[in-house]
């Protein structure tokens, strides 16, 4: 064989290897899935802002709590298009639509619920004079400290998830009293009710 010809061979070998390696790769990459898309959720309260813990949201087949920060991530493998979430929240289920596409990566979106509270009002009882509010009496709602009544008796507190019963305590004439708050008496997330103490002499609590 002469050497013009066995350059030539040599030269189409080379071609013939070349193209075997490449040509597989170039079909893998022109294959491949696409980048996949992550969507973030973070669940707030709106009377504190302060993140709903542990908290479960259904994307699809896959349910996640959200974390200390109040967030829940899905992904990686969603392409673009829309996605529902759903989460319950005070006996209410809720179903929220994103889109997405494939303008980036990580998408972001923020849930804002409100929270059930807890309100207490002391009055005396003494018809006559028009039920004049207990102020500054210190009262407990066990879990969640101590507060005093303003001035129209009131004192109130939120809750934070997840919810169940609570107890509130105070102290009158110098006896200790207390009153279950049951989850079953909360009306629209609210539980308030009004106690009327019986008038004492001294101003004492």
């Amino acid at each position: 064989m002469s050497k013009k010809k066995t350059v030539a061979a040599t030269t189409f070998l080379t071609t013939l290897i070349t193209l075997g390696i490449f040509i597989p790769i170039f079909w893998i990459n022109n294959n491949a899935s696409p980048l996949g898309k992550y969507i973030h959720i973070q669940f707030t309260c709106f009377q504190t802002e302060k993140p709903i813990v542990g908290l479960p949201v259904t994307m699809g087949l896959e349910t996640h709590n959200t974390d200390a920060e109040g967030w829940v991530i899905f992904g990686s493998g969603f392409a673009s298009g829309t996605y529902t979430y759903t989460f319950e929240w005070l006996g209410v289920s809720y179903s929220r639509e994103v889109t997405i596409d494939c303008t980036k990566k990580d998408w972001y979106y923020y849930e804002e619920l409100v929270n059930p509270e807890v309100h207490k009002t002391f009055l005396i009882d003494t018809p006559n004079n028009g039920y004049p509010p207990v102020e500054g009496l210190d009262v407990t709602l066990v879990g969640y400290g101590t507060k005093k009544t303003d001035a129209k008796g009131y004192v109130a507190w939120i809750l934070d998830y997840p919810f169940g019963d609570y107890t509130l305590e105070w102290t009158w004439n110098s006896i200790p009293a207390s009153e279950p708050v049951y989850w079953v008496d909360f009306v629209e997330g609210v539980w308030s009710k009004t106690n009327y103490l019986k008038p004492k002499s001294g101003g004492g609590k």
